[in-house]
């Protein structure tokens, strides 16, 4: 069928039976533009009205716009073309206008006696019935079956990359090292300075002694007082006949029952072989080693490291010097004790010191917690 009407006439045609449309379920389904016609004992029929859905009818609105006032107006019509109106008086006459009179009430028309009098009269018609009542509401059509769900979306481009974070807290500081031989004693400090002079006038006199003759200084004319007589050399002793006053023990300390020594060579005998080697032995300062990339012959001044730490301190304690004692560098032996092998080339060939005190290391991997270690310890020659 081509159309609704030709649609009923085929079901009427074909029908054998006395059936009513059953309205409630003739269904019109604005989407496709098909109309479902069920039958009151069951069965229906779909007709496609698409052709009737013709977007080139008159259901078209008009719109108006002033181009000249008194004179012309455009007529606007939706999906047509637009035309212009002259609205001027054909005579431009203002004597044979007509002027509506006041007032008139819906339906009304107008009326005129001849002589350019006009009023507003009622139809001729009867009198308007009253309007009857409202239809009743058609019955709701059925819901249509819902459509397929569509195929998904493709997958959206990855985003950014999100910022880097903020650097995690610094780990817990390493244990603290083994203290470091106690270091040579520096050298004695200059004299003090002198005192004011006396008053000439007193006797604030020295003593001198010129070979055995004992005089006053400050005295023009000195009796000198020969103390040759009085001297006996008793005191041309020799080490081990120097006894102490109370004897000591100076290398056994910790033992139950020490051995005490009881003259001046006892005590240097005992006491040598500690000051010959643990005063000698001493760590320079703690220096930072770059390790944090690979590399070879890569060297550090290992005593230039000591003096200018020992040089020039960070701070010390009250009344003592700006600088600490220090060596000369060809007075020291330099030595690596140990060096973590899997951060350094530790082989002779490839890890060493020269006379001077410069190290020349290979780094052959970074550290694998930020941190390693390498021993170095100087000796007095």
């Amino acid at each position: 069928a081509g159309d609704t009407q030709a649609a009923i006439d085929e079901l009427a045609a074909g029908s054998t039976d006395d059936q009513q449309l059953d309205d409630p379920n003739t269904v019109f389904n604005a989407g496709t533009n098909e109309l479902t016609i069920a039958l009151e004992d069951g069965g229906t029929a779909t007709a496609d009205l698409s052709a009737l859905d013709n977007a080139g009818t008159d259901e078209q609105d008009l719109n108006s716009t002033v181009v000249t006032a008194n004179e012309s107006v455009e007529i606007q019509i939706s999906g047509g073309n637009n035309t212009t109106i002259n609205i001027q008086d054909a005579d431009s006459d203002p004597t044979n206008e007509i002027e509506l009179p006041a007032g008139g009430t819906n339906g009304q028309v107008l009326s005129t006696d001849g002589s350019s009098n006009y009023s507003w009269i009622d139809p001729d018609s009867g009198p308007q019935g009253p309007q009857g009542p409202p239809g009743a509401d058609g019955a709701d059509g059925a819901t249509g079956a819902t459509g397929p769900q569509g195929p998904p979306g493709a997958d959206g481009a990855d985003g950014a990359d999100g910022a880097t974070g903020a650097t995690g807290p610094q780990g817990p500081p390493g244990a603290d090292g083994a203290d470091g031989a106690t270091g040579a004693t520096g050298p004695q400090g200059p004299p003090g300075a002198d005192g004011a002079d006396g008053d000439p006038a007193t006797d604030d006199q020295d003593l001198t002694l010129v070979g055995n003759n004992l005089s006053l200084t400050g005295d023009p004319t000195p009796t000198a007082i020969d103390l040759g007589p009085y001297l006996d050399n008793t005191d041309d002793q020799f080490d081990d006949e120097v006894e102490l006053r109370t004897p000591i023990d100076v290398d056994e300390g910790g033992e139950s029952s020490p051995t005490l020594e009881t003259n001046v060579q006892e005590v240097i005998q005992a006491i040598a072989p500690i000051t010959s080697k643990a005063a000698r032995i001493f760590y320079p300062p703690s220096i930072a080693i770059d390790a944090s990339t690979t590399g070879d012959n890569r060297t550090v001044d290992l005593y230039q490291e000591y003096i200018d730490q020992f040089g020039t301190p960070t701070a010390g304690s009250t009344g003592a010097p700006a600088a600490l004692p220090t060596y000369g560098r060809t007075e020291l032996y330099y030595y690596v004790t140990y060096a973590d092998p899997t951060v350094f080339d530790t082989s002779p060939a490839e890890f060493t010191i020269n006379a001077n005190g410069v190290l020349t290391y290979d780094i052959i991997a970074t550290p694998t917690d930020y941190n390693s270690l390498i021993n170095v310890v100087f000796v007095v020659k």
